[in-house]
């Protein structure tokens, strides 16, 4: 029998090990890449998003994204709804800042059937809209924090983000899925004690977003972990179709609100924030100064729609054809057909219409297409959630592991958006 210390290893582990221990060679662990699953309801996903990562050791070498996991079937949903039963479905894809996607809805809807909204539902459209960037901005700030392990400045945000919510109760009724934007227009005007609470509201939050900044963006442990990871150039997002503060956060000022001005953007006052290389720190800059614009512009909103006064804010349902005598009847029958005719809504002509928005997210749109009834033939929906997703790879191959988090959560990637 061979001595033992001449017998061949069984294993290159184990022949590692006894050199190792012999001090005859450096410890060679020969460790082999592995595959981790971050499923849907892992607490770093936010919405219904999958990720299989590829790991060696805590270096991310392949990552895979899986959607579907949701899947809702919003375009034929909505295809089997009233042009303006709708509206409640496209807020769900945008459930935090709702008011923006419902906007871009019915401005497609308006375009096709040329009417056009009184000029108070514009500002109030924008007011609306502003509000609810600010308050997806202070959420993205919120998990970004946490997931850092700075939960108090986490507490902080989502305090602000519900002073913001409860400004967007008290104009629509609810503090998210509104249902505020309908067909030309507004459902409600500007409540008479908005203004005032709107002002001292936004001052609270201001105040707290700069506390807030000081106490994140100036720590060293936070600019570290942020700076430099999930980094995207300009070139991959224009590559990826990425919009948005993504986007600007890359050093491109590229915005639908300055470029395309639709509503009221036109005569509104704000700057655009870009970065300077499109890291997570960028992308969390971007967000901070974004949320000062936006609510730089509900206080200029306010301002004018206070000048504007009471009045119109929504067209009277211009789809009826409404007799003052004939109503005057009150016969049953009459009440009947008139409470028929609102529920069918209108009758869009045949064509198709298509509009965009700048959403917190990035480039919203819509593409509809009639065919002269009062149902959709098509509805077609870009949603910046979708591509985002497929640029993830690009922002996580080569970072490790911890950089998953904070990473999904400033890119805010909305699984609704992706499942459509």
């Amino acid at each position: 029998m061979a001595d033992a210390a001449q017998r061949t290893p069984r294993s290159r582990r184990e022949q590692n090990r006894s050199e190792a221990l012999a001090g005859t060679a450096h410890l060679d662990l020969n460790r082999e890449p592995y595959s981790l699953e971050l499923g849907p309801h892992h607490p770093a996903i936010r919405g219904a998003l999958g990720l299989r990562v590829e790991l060696d050791g805590e270096r991310i070498l392949a990552l895979e994204v899986s959607l579907g996991y949701g899947h809702q079937g919003f375009e034929a949903q909505v295809q089997d709804r009233r042009w303006h039963q709708a509206i409640p479905y496209v807020e769900r894809l945008q459930s935090h800042s709702s008011m923006m996607v419902s906007t871009a809805y019915c401005l497609a809807v308006e375009k096709m059937l040329s009417w056009e909204a009184p000029l108070r539902s514009d500002w109030l459209r924008v007011l609306g809209g502003e509000l609810g960037r600010a308050a997806d901005h202070l959420g993205r700030i919120a998990t970004v924090a946490r997931v850092l392990g700075a939960d108090a400045q986490g507490a902080w945000a989502l305090d602000a983000r519900a002073r913001l919510w409860s400004l967007l109760e008290r104009l629509s009724g609810a503090p998210t899925m509104h249902h505020y934007v309908r067909l030309g227009g507004v459902s409600s005007g500007l409540p008479p004690e908005f203004g005032a609470l709107s002002r001292l509201e936004l001052e609270r939050v201001l105040h707290d977003l700069e506390e807030l900044d000081t106490s994140l963006g100036q720590n060293r442990v936070f600019i570290d972990r942020l700076g430099g990871r999930g980094k995207l150039s300009a070139e991959e997002c224009l590559a990826f179709a990425v919009t948005g503060p993504t986007l600007r956060a890359a050093g491109v000022a590229a915005d639908l609100r300055r470029s395309e001005p639709y509503l009221v953007y036109d005569e509104l006052v704000f700057d655009l924030p870009v970065g300077l290389v499109g890291d997570n720190l960028d992308r969390y800059r971007v967000c901070v100064e974004e949320i000062r614009q936006s609510l730089s512009m509900v206080a200029q909103c306010v301002t004018r729609l206070e000048a504007l006064g009471p009045g119109e804010f929504r067209l009277r349902d211009p789809w009826l054809d409404r007799n003052d005598a004939h109503q005057g009847t009150g016969a049953l029958a009459d009440r009947v057909e008139l409470a028929s005719a609102y529920a069918r809504g209108p009758s869009v002509p045949p064509g198709e219409g298509s509009t965009r928005v700048e959403s917190a997210n990035g480039e919203f749109g819509f593409s509809l297409i009639s065919d002269g009834g009062s149902t959709p033939r098509r509805v077609r929906c870009r949603a910046p959630s979708f591509f985002h997703a497929q640029a993830l790879p690009a922002m996580l191959v080569g970072q490790t592991l911890e950089d998953v988090a904070p990473t999904l959560a400033l890119v805010n990637i909305e699984g609704a958006e992706c499942d459509r």
